[in-house]
């Protein structure tokens, strides 16, 4: 009992977020960045940071790695290393990320190609709480050499192979996907559609119906009963007067 209280204590704190913030203790973006995400500025929200520099050596590493098992190597990396280290540590500086009671939202830009001479690209994208089904902490190899971690983001129509949306080199990953996870477990249910409000409608006055039906029944039984225990009153009266009128005639 105790500890359904709880967990009611909890979801009702998220079900009056209007009054109370959802992440009273998470950083907060600026104004344009929440603008950049596509957010309004007063949007109870919790910013995602990144840490920079380890993720462009690992990210730096793996490429790295990749151009080693190709027959290029190492002349085309050797001449492309100024490019790419650029490329990577513009696109780690551009990524913008925040968590609210309702989706979960990642900017990021990268120049085409990976060189810096082609143009900018930019792409956000956001996946709602209500279909994430689960976040996975990962850490390789080469990504445990850098100290860094990843956030899979699923959702039932991606795949382990190609998640949703990948968080590389968070800081504190387990803290953000606890805290992802426990408002996607206590939010309020988003608004019905019209056809399930008039289902759910109609299941109110169903139930205040046979919660009437019920209650007549039995005020109606206790009548029934109150009946019953007269006639039995009546029969017991009627019963010791005919012995007694039998007693007096013998």
């Amino acid at each position: 009992n105790v500890n359904a209280q709880k967990i009611m204590a909890q979801k009702l704190k998220l079900e009056v977020a209007g009054n109370a913030e959802t992440f009273e203790r998470g950083e907060k973006l600026l104004g344009n960045d929440l603008q950049e995400l596509g957010l309004e500025e007063n949007t109870d929200h919790m910013k995602i940071t990144f840490d920079e520099d380890r993720t462009v050596r690992y990210s730096m590493c793996m490429c790295c790695i990749v151009s080693l098992a190709s027959c290029m190597w190492p002349i085309t990396t050797m001449l492309f290393t100024p490019c790419l280290w650029y490329s990577l540590k513009k696109w780690a500086q551009s990524r913008i990320a925040a968590v609210t009671d309702k989706q979960l939202v990642l900017k990021q830009g990268s120049f085409g190609c990976g060189c810096w001479a082609c143009c900018w690209n930019e792409s956000t994208k956001s996946v709602p709480l209500n279909q994430i089904t689960d976040l996975q902490v990962q850490q390789g190899c080469v990504q445990r050499c850098f100290d860094i971690r990843e956030i899979r983001v699923e959702t039932a129509s991606a795949t382990k192979e190609v998640p949703e949306l990948v968080l590389i080199g968070l800081h504190d990953p387990l803290e953000v996907r606890a805290q992802i996870l426990r408002v996607r477990d206590s939010a309020v249910p988003s608004s019905l559609s019209p056809h399930q409000q008039q289902s759910s409608q109609q299941q109110q006055v169903d139930t205040k119906q046979l919660e009437q039906i019920i209650s007549s029944q039995q005020e109606t039984m206790l009548q029934i009963k109150d009946v019953l225990q007269d006639m039995r009153t009546a029969l017991i009266s009627m019963d010791n007067k005919m012995n007694a009128n039998e007693a007096n005639a013998v």
